[in-house]
């Protein structure tokens, strides 16, 4: 993200994008302040109510990994839970067992 941010100087917007399941990536993404925007789509399909728990304090309930136990909760469609299944890299991680 360093070498893109240098490289394009602030004449466009950049978006950073990847593996900010777990909230601490997120903020340490945020915090280099290489990017004028940040993805989270993986995190909110495991947290549908990640803003609010950012809000409330609670960083540390952040899911970072699928747990089929908890399946139920999450915002994936059939095809997703396919993929997550199958071990599709696009896909959080799955909590081993």
């Amino acid at each position: 993200m360093e070498a893109v941010h240098n490289r394009i100087n602030g004449r466009v917007p950049f978006i950073g994008v990847g593996d900010l399941f777990a909230e601490e990536n997120g903020v340490k993404a945020f915090k280099t302040r290489w990017a004028d925007f940040l993805t989270v789509g993986g995190s909110v399909e495991l947290n549908p109510h990640l803003v609010q728990m950012i809000k409330d304090g609670k960083e540390d309930e952040v899911q970072n990994e699928f747990d089929w136990n908890k399946m139920d909760s999450y915002r994936f469609t059939p095809a997703m839970l396919y993929g997550t299944l199958a071990g599709n890299a696009m896909f959080p991680r799955v909590k081993q067992r």
